[in-house]
C-alpha cells in the first residue's frame, strides 16, 4: 500500500505542471517573446513530467494510448527509419527526439483528460481568451500604423502578424483561425439555456475572424469556410442553415470590403509547387526521399527555391512515401470516424472542426516533417491530440463502469 501511495502521490504531483504546460503550448506563441522561450516551456511543462509520470508508473502509459496514438507511433518509427535514405544523413536522434515531442503532447492532452474531459475545454478557453485580448491589441496597433505601413510596403498590402514570437502572417493565420473556430463552434454547441455564453462566444469568433482577415492569409479563410460546411453536414438541423447563411454572408461582405486578400496575390506559385513535388514524388513513391531530405522546389518566375511545397499533405508523401502518408491519412481518418460516431457529444463536434480546419489549413500550407512545437501544430498534433484524449477519456469511462457493475 505504501508503494502505491506514492505512485498516486508522484502521478499527481507530476501531471500538475501539464495544465500550465498546455496552457502555453495553444497560447503561448502570441504572448512570449521568442520561439526558445516556447520550446523551453514545452520541455519544462510538458516532455518532463509525461516522461516522469511515464518512468514512476509504466504500465498506466498504455492507458494514455488512443488507437490515433498508436498509429502516431508507427507512422513516427517509418518516419524516423526513413532516415536511412535520406541525403543529408542527420543523426537517427533527430527524428526519434521530434517524435518524442510529439508522443509527449498526445500524452499529457490524455492525462489531462482522463482526470475531467472539461479540464480541457477549460484550458482552451482560457487559451483562446488570452490570445484573442493579445490579438485585439495587436489589431488595433496594426491598424493605428496602417497607412504608414502602407506607404512602407507598397506596393504590396501591409499584412497583421501578431504580437510576441508570432512572425508570419501566414502562420500567425493558423492560431486566429483555430481559436475562429473554437469560439463559433461552441457558441453553436452550447447550451441553449446559456444564450449569454453563446453570444460572447460568437462576439470572439468573429473578432477572430476579422483578425485572421488582416493577416491578408487566403489559407485559413478557405479553411474556414471547409469548416463550417463541415459543422452543417455533421449538424443537419436548423442550425446547419444558419451555419451555411452566415458562411455566404461572410465570405462576401470580405469580398466586397477586401478583395485584395482573395485577388491580389494570384495563386502565390502553389500549382507550380505542387506540379514539382508530385513529379518527384513519382520518381521515388513508395519511401519517399525520407526524413530531413534535402528538398529543392525551384519556381523560375520568381528565381526562388522553396523548401517545401505548401502542402502538409504532400510533404509528408515527399518525405515518407505512399507508406508514411497512408499511416498519416489512417490517423485522420480514423478521428474524423470517431467523432462522427461520438457527435452526440459536443466536445466530439468540436474536436472534429478543429480537425478539419487543420486539414484544409495544411492543403496550402505545412511542411517538413515531425517539427517541434510551432504554429503548425495547430493544424496537425494540436487537433489530433484533442481527439485522441477524449478517446482514452471515454476508454477509461467505460472499463471504470464495467467494473463497477462487476
Amino acid at each position: 500500500m505504501p508503494i502505491d501511495f506514492k505512485k498516486n502521490t508522484l502521478q499527481n504531483w507530476f501531471s500538475k505542471p501539464l495544465f500550465l504546460g498546455v496552457f502555453f503550448i495553444i497560447a503561448g506563441l502570441p504572448i512570449l517573446q521568442s520561439v526558445s522561450n516556447y520550446h523551453t516551456i514545452f520541455y519544462i511543462l510538458i516532455l518532463t513530467p509525461v516522461i516522469l509520470q511515464s518512468a514512476t508508473n509504466p504500465r498506466s502509459i498504455n492507458a494514455n494510448l488512443s488507437n490515433i496514438t498508436k498509429i502516431f507511433i508507427i507512422f513516427s518509427i517509418w518516419s524516423s527509419l526513413s532516415i536511412f535514405w535520406s541525403d543529408t544523413n542527420p543523426p537517427i536522434s533527430d527524428p526519434i527526439k521530434r517524435s518524442i515531442y510529439t508522443l509527449s503532447l498526445f500524452i499529457a492532452f490524455s492525462i489531462i483528460a482522463n482526470r475531467k474531459k472539461e479540464n480541457l475545454l477549460l484550458i482552451f478557453i482560457i487559451s483562446g481568451l488570452t490570445v484573442t485580448t493579445a490579438s485585439i491589441y495587436s489589431l488595433y496597433s496594426f491598424i493605428s500604423n496602417y497607412q504608414l505601413e502602407l506607404i512602407s510596403s507598397y506596393p504590396l498590402k501591409p499584412r497583421l502578424i501578431g504580437t510576441g514570437a508570432l512572425s508570419s502572417p501566414l502562420l500567425s493565420s493558423h492560431i486566429f483561425g483555430f481559436f475562429s473556430v473554437l469560439f463559433l463552434v461552441l457558441s453553436i454547441t452550447a447550451n441553449k439555456t446559456e444564450i449569454k455564453t453563446k453570444g460572447i462566444y460568437f462576439i470572439l469568433g468573429f473578432i477572430l475572424i476579422v483578425i485572421t482577415i488582416a493577416t491578408g492569409s487566403r489559407t485559413s479563410l478557405a479553411a474556414l469556410l471547409t469548416t463550417s460546411i463541415w459543422i452543417a453536414f455533421t449538424l443537419k438541423s436548423k442550425r446547419s442553415i444558419l451555419i451555411i447563411t452566415a458562411t455566404a454572408i461572410i465570405a462576401t461582405v470580405i469580398y466586397l470590403l477586401y478583395p485584395e486578400a482573395i485577388l491580389n496575390r494570384g495563386l502565390s506559385h502553389r500549382p507550380e509547387l505542387w506540379s514539382i513535388a508530385i513529379n518527384k514524388i513519382l520518381s521515388q513513391p513508395m519511401i519517399g526521399y525520407g526524413f530531413d531530405s534535402n528538398a529543392g522546389f525551384y519556381i523560375a518566375a520568381v528565381d526562388t527555391t522553396f523548401q517545401e511545397p505548401h502542402n502538409i499533405h504532400l510533404s509528408i508523401l515527399y518525405f515518407t512515401g505512399i507508406i508514411g502518408f497512408s499511416l498519416w491519412c489512417l490517423m485522420h481518418i480514423y478521428a474524423l470516424w470517431a467523432c462522427w460516431k461520438n457527435k452526440a457529444d459536443p466536445l466530439f463536434i468540436l474536436a472534429s472542426a478543429l480537425l478539419v480546419y487543420g486539414i484544409a489549413a495544411g492543403m496550402t500550407e505545412g511542411g517538413g516533417l515531425l517539427p517541434r512545437p510551432k504554429e503548425h501544430w495547430f493544424i496537425t498534433w494540436i487537433p489530433l491530440a484533442f481527439v485522441s484524449a477524449l478517446l482514452t477519456h471515454k476508454t477509461l469511462k467505460t472499463k471504470e463502469s464495467v467494473a463497477a457493475r462487476t
